[in-house]
């Protein structure tokens, strides 16, 4: 640095020239912890942390401008308390421009990630009390002015004070910090964490030309606490119908104040095409929720392997979300498979967490391959040697898994073939249900039973089963055949209904209600949502999964009828 020093204009003193470079990470943190009004300890905190640990840095130089911060952090602190350290953001620019000079342009680049990570990471400690990964609107600003003023846009003259940056318009910069859409007092709300609530749609993003993301806020506002990975389950009518479907939420509880449900349009899908063609900005709509246990929260880990397919995306994007927000200590290698460029959901945000954050790594394929594309870029299906080049230390990190049922049953095979310990191996498949293409979903342990069954439409069975299934794990394909055969006397009475039918070994009780008239909400199909969970008041019944139950739930004799089926004689309150 010392010959970067020398260019600082204005400076004769080659100690005072590095001295001033040194302390452009401390004028970063007074320029966002100043913005709302003094100080805080938490920012202090942050900014310490974030001296000392260093790991987040992707440019070495940022390592050496930090570790000459360290050494000159008193005086900086004693400059600031007399006056002669101010608030400014030219001197942050001059610094930059300065320390530019010496660099490569890629390596320029990495600096001014740096600092900008930086800066959020100090914003977002001051704000911790009003909701993990919120940032203040002053902040928010001063952010906005420190990211212009680090790509050298700031004019001369804005010396003794800088313009402020617009905020609305077209040339206001963009940037990945959320803002709460609920105009309320963060510490004044209720917090969400289960059950069935009203939401209002205040956004609909195109993500690509058959995806869109609805943004959702509770009216009154709450805050909505959830695991990343988990689902809702929306309650429809649709042709006068009540229609209950299960969507993975897409944003992340780091972002608490709107949920974000990212739906792909399925040709012949029910209710994908009518959310695509009738929900808008401004309509409710009854959710309830959450569900599931695919998600990182249940199985801690400090690396982790993301794989995701097509619109699988979604649950390991709201963890890879929480990752960058909340400037988790693992790091996350990304890997996702699109048709094409055109396909991929949320890639511009993909690519600027991947430039900002250093703990995320960001990798690309599509089974069509660009004309322009170089040869060193990933392209085609995901192979072990992707996989290699990608994650070289595969071995030592958990992986998640999400996408169709194929793409589910390669990746399994894939790190099978590659000796990874299939414990730290998880999975959540967006496969085909009998009411909704592409929705059915299940998270399950590799081999555990049950892993196929649920995401083939129900009425398939015996040989086409097989067919379509090919070569995947058919073991709860094995089970349901081990199981003791149906007899005359398996009978399933709906006690409200007034109907007594009998079963037999291929039909659930679900779909004997369907048959015969007997309403129960469902969505999932698979275990999972929970939505089809009705009180069994008599007999016993043959079940494949009970993961949509807490236990109050079994315990107060609930079952999931779209996967149980008659054992003799059962009475339902249904």
């Amino acid at each position: 640095m010392e010959s970067d020093a020398k260019a600082v204009s204005g400076v004769d003193d080659p100690l005072e020239q590095e001295a001033f470079l040194a302390s452009l990470p401390f004028r970063i943190f007074i320029w966002v912890g100043e913005a709302v009004s003094v100080i805080e300890t938490g920012e202090v905190e942050v900014f310490l942390h974030m001296l000392a640990r260093q790991r987040w840095c992707k440019s070495d130089s940022t390592r050496e401008l930090l570790r000459q911060a360290t050494g000159c952090y008193t005086r900086n602190w004693q400059q600031y308390q007399r006056g002669d350290l101010k608030r400014e953001l030219f001197p942050v620019q001059e610094a930059v421009e300065t320390m530019r000079r010496g660099m490569s342009s890629d390596e320029a680049k990495l600096l001014v990630r740096d600092l900008d990570y930086l800066a959020h990471a100090i914003a977002r400690s001051s704000s911790r009390f009003l909701g993990i990964g919120y940032i203040r609107k002053e902040q928010q600003r001063a952010l906005n002015q420190l990211s212009v003023a680090l790509d050298g846009q700031m004019p001369s003259e804005g010396r003794e004070s800088a313009q402020p940056v617009p905020l609305e318009g077209p040339d206001a910069p963009q940037h990945a910090s959320f803002m709460p859409l609920a105009v309320a007092d963060p510490r004044r709300l209720s917090r969400w964490q289960k059950g069935k609530i009203l939401v209002r749609c205040v956004e609909v993003i195109d993500d690509t030309h058959d995806v869109k993301t609805f943004r959702l806020i509770a009216n009154p506002p709450v805050l909505f606490t959830f695991k990343p990975g988990q689902f809702l389950t929306l309650e429809l009518q649709i042709d006068g119908k009540p229609v209950h479907r299960s969507y993975t939420i897409s944003s992340t509880p780091s972002r608490p104040h709107a949920l974000e449900l990212t739906v792909k349009r399925v040709a012949g899908g029910r209710v994908s095409n009518w959310l695509h063609d009738n929900l808008h900005v401004g309509d409710s709509l009854s959710v309830k929720g959450p569900g599931g246990s695919f998600s990182f929260f249940d199985h801690p880990a400090r690396k982790m392997l993301m794989i995701s397919g097509g619109s699988g995306i979604t649950p390991v994007m709201s963890m890879a979300r929480w990752v960058c927000d909340t400037v988790a200590d693992c790091d996350v290698v990304f890997l996702h498979a699109a048709r094409t460029a055109a396909d991929i959901i949320f890639r511009a945000e993909l690519e600027m967490m991947d430039r900002r954050y250093a703990n995320f790594h960001l990798f690309v394929t599509s089974s069509q391959a660009e004309p322009d594309q170089a040869p060193s870029e990933l392209s085609g299906r995901i192979t072990p040697e992707m996989v290699r080049k990608v994650a070289p230390d595969f071995a030592e990190r958990t992986v998640y898994v999400c996408g169709p049922t194929g793409f589910m049953a390669s990746a399994r095979n894939i790190m099978k073939s590659l000796d990874h310990p299939m414990d730290n191996f998880h999975e959540e498949s967006f496969g085909v249900s009998a009411t909704e293409t592409g929705r059915g979903r299940r998270h399950t342990k590799p081999g555990a039973p049950g892993s196929v069954l649920g995401l083939i439409p129900t009425p398939v069975r015996g040989a086409r089963l097989r067919k379509l299934v090919g070569d995947l794990d058919l073991e709860a394909d094995a089970a349901r055949s081990a199981a003791p055969p149906a007899t005359p006397q398996d009978i399933v009475v709906f006690a409200q209904s007034g109907k007594e039918i009998p079963g037999d070994e291929e039909t659930t009780i679900l779909e004997l209600a369907q048959e015969h008239g007997v309403h129960i909400p469902s969505a999932c199909l698979s275990g999972v949502c929970g939505t089809c969970k009705v009180r069994k008041t008599g007999g016993e019944v043959r079940a494949e999964a009970s993961d949509g139950l807490e236990p109050d739930d079994v315990a107060a004799g609930y079952i999931l009828t779209c996967v149980a089926w008659a054992k003799g004689r059962v009475v339902l309150d249904a």
